[in-house]
């Protein structure tokens, strides 16, 4: 994680260049970053062992970043969203809790919490 963490100035760069809005970067690198270690995690991050270490990393960590930007630009929320003073009024049914994204947040979240800081 802290070969990742020490890349966010390029995570940060890709944010910007793909026109992530100044107010949403800080979000969209959270879940860059949740996303790079959980794949590290399932083993997806295999670099080539001819090329140097740090060079794989970023190039792994661009294409995480250009794909998290790219998929973020296209989704309903920032295409369509809509600001409503109580937004928990326009739920019309009781959605339940998911357990196992619940687990997998709470994990994540204890290795951002051991990260010096």
């Amino acid at each position: 994680m802290e070969a990742i963490l020490a890349e966010r100035r390029l995570i940060r760069a890709v944010l910007h260049a793909g026109g992530i809005a100044a107010r949403d970067r800080a979000d969209v690198e959270q879940q860059v970053l949740m996303g790079a270690w959980n794949s590290v995690r399932r083993c997806m991050y295999r670099p080539d062992p001819t090329e140097d270490p740090r060079k794989a990393l970023q190039g792994w960590l661009f294409g995480v970043t250009w794909r998290k930007v790219s998929h973020y630009l296209s989704s309903a929320w920032v295409r369509r969203a809509v600001l409503h003073a109580a937004p928990l009024g326009l739920l019309r049914e009781t959605v339940g809790p998911n357990l196992h994204a619940q687990i997998e947040a709470r994990e994540v979240l204890e290795v951002l919490a051991d990260l010096p800081g």
